[in-house]
């Protein structure tokens, strides 16, 4: 059944169509497949931790189940590496199957003559289409894929760039080859004379703004407007350019559109449902720091997740995500390192208007959390801020952990300035007493006895000192009324609570000590937020340690380049 016939007085569906939409019909396939695979794969990892399938001994009796695991660790182990230019050799191979994939697909089934040079022209117009509504589905940030695999949308981010950048290149040989095809015709005319040709072009120029993303850490204003709007233009006019229904065209950016827009509109409602009477208090920290303290808990909201923060009093046309450090009944926490742009003007608001409350509204949780219930030993890794994340980790599991318990923690926090240590502990709701760290100008080492500090089952609530919601408040209050002379935190008081050591930290030297103190019956988790050198050094590490002879180790590297 042909759910859109051609018009009257329009010319039949060419072959070359038919081919083509077959052509698209099995990359939706092969998609989809692959999206399927990675959710069984992700299930069956989830199970696998849940239910301890590798310890299991009547599991290890069955006939193939050791090849199985030794296949399964050994093909991970180099998964999560790193590799120059991708998160991970897992992404570089995937990566490379989607470019030989499309490569295949503009390839196949086309009369390649120098004088119809329309046909592999339309091809990639076709694939241009496909892609740029895969693109506009892995930057959702309300993806489906979060509840299939538990991957929000920043850890889709990079797929969702790769894709576009695919899309933008196949774009400029479709309008290549048709340029070259109209002028051997002596018709270069018709690209501008002609309506569609012309919003074909628009939709071009809308891509290349888009293209401006490659500068997005150059100024995060300038990139989010450019490209919101170079979406809209790509969309709106790529549907202009073939505009009949059965062309079919029109369905695919209607179909990207309607996913764009829904996702927009469910993050509009989002925050003005929760501007309703809520209000935030922001104070300064030392070392320029700020504190943001919303009224209202956001719902489904975990210590180590992140949320899309709203302030229309400083800044009405902007959002800005950041990391929760508690969530709870008194409100909900973060704590902003100021930069430049929307994260500034709020550090100079607090600084000029201390303890004071403005309207503001959130929007999310967003972020995949490990599960740490399942882990006999984990290890925390924090460089510099990405303490926000693993504090809060830290706060949230040990908020639910029984004294009883004979899971072991090592945290290690590597920051660059000793202040930090004060100042992080007293805003990230959980003080370590245990931290190993590198601070001032030259990297350094903060540990309590051994190398690796550990929190165990001599009590581990004790053994790291938390600080409340409410008395976090006071003290804030405190330091607005009565600061210090010099505006710093009295440093002193670390040498009493921590032995600090000036030497570069090894992450991966923690990482190999640790893994190889756990039996082989148990399982390890490794979760790190920080710089990228030193996510880098845990992935690779955490790598090399993932083996058939060894326990179980899962790592979790948290990553905000949005």
């Amino acid at each position: 059944m042909d759910w859109f016939p051609v018009p009257p007085g329009q010319k039949p569906v060419k072959p070359r169509q038919r081919v083509d939409e077959s052509n698209l019909q099995l990359y939706a396939g092969v998609l989809l497949g692959l999206i399927l695979f990675f959710t069984l794969v992700h299930w069956g990892r989830h199970l696998a931790a849940r239910y301890r399938f590798s310890s299991s001994r009547t599991l290890r009796r069955l006939p193939g189940f050791r090849i199985l695991l030794r296949a399964s660790r050994s093909s991970r182990g180099y998964a999560v590496r790193k590799v120059p230019g991708f998160p991970s050799l897992g992404h570089a191979i995937l990566v490379a199957a989607y470019l030989i994939l499309n490569i295949v697909l503009c390839l196949i089934k086309i009369d390649w003559n120098i004088a119809q040079l329309n046909n592999p022209g339309a091809r990639l117009g076709w694939m241009t289409a496909a892609n740029t509504a895969l693109s506009v589905f892995f930057g959702l940030r309300n993806t489906p894929l979060g509840f299939l695999s538990e991957q929000s949308y920043n850890r889709l981010n990079f797929l969702h760039r790769v894709v576009g950048y695919t899309a933008i290149a196949q774009m400029l040989c479709h309008a290549l080859l048709y340029a070259l095809r109209f002028g051997l015709q002596h018709r270069l005319s018709v690209l501008i004379t002609k309506p569609a040709n012309l919003h074909g072009i628009v939709s071009g120029v809308g891509m290349l703004i888009l293209l401006l993303g490659l500068m997005r850490h150059l100024g995060y204003e300038a990139f989010y407007v450019s490209h919101v709007f170079g979406a809209i233009v790509t969309m709106f006019f790529a549907g202009l350019h073939r505009p009949f229904w059965y062309k079919k065209v029109p369905v695919i950016m209607i179909f990207a559109g309607a996913m764009w827009a829904l996702d927009r509109l469910i993050r509009a409602a989002t925050l003005l449902y929760n501007l309703y009477k809520n209000k935030a208090t922001i104070y300064p920290l030392p070392n320029n720091g700020v504190r943001l303290v919303l009224n209202r808990p956001l719902a489904g909201a975990k210590s180590g997740s992140h949320c899309f923060v709203w302030i229309p009093g400083i800044r009405a046309l902007e959002v800005h995500p950041f990391t929760i450090v508690s969530n709870n009944a008194l409100g909900l926490e973060l704590v902003i390192k100021p930069y430049k742009g929307f994260t500034r003007d709020i550090h100079d608001y607090a600084i000029s208007k201390p303890g004071s409350t403005v309207r503001a509204s959130v929007e999310g949780p967003y972020g995949s959390l490990p599960n740490l219930e399942h882990y006999d030993r984990i290890i925390f890794i924090a460089g510099g801020s990405g303490a926000a994340f693993t504090f809060g980790l830290v706060n949230d599991f040990l908020s639910k952990l029984e004294l009883e318990s004979p899971q072991l923690v090592d945290f290690i926090w590597t920051v660059r300035e000793k202040v930090t240590l004060h100042v992080t502990g007293q805003s990230t709701a959980t003080t370590p007493e245990r931290v190993a760290t590198p601070g001032s100008s030259t990297p350094a080492l903060i540990a309590s006895g051994d190398f690796v500090p550990q929190i165990g089952r001599d009590g581990p609530v004790e053994s790291l000192h938390r600080l409340t919601l409410s008395s976090r408040l006071a003290r804030a209050r405190e330091e607005a009324q009565n600061p210090q002379p010099d505006g710093s935190p009295d440093l002193a008081e670390l040498d009493s609570c921590f032995n600090i050591k000036y030497e570069k930290l090894r992450a991966s030297e923690v990482i190999f000590e640790t893994v190889k103190s756990v039996g082989i019956n148990q399982q390890v988790l490794i979760a790190a937020c920080g710089p990228l050198s030193l996510m880098n050094d845990v992935n690779t590490a955490a790598g090399a340690c993932i083996r058939s002879d060894g326990p179980s180790v899962e790592v979790h590297c948290e990553n905000f380049d949005i």
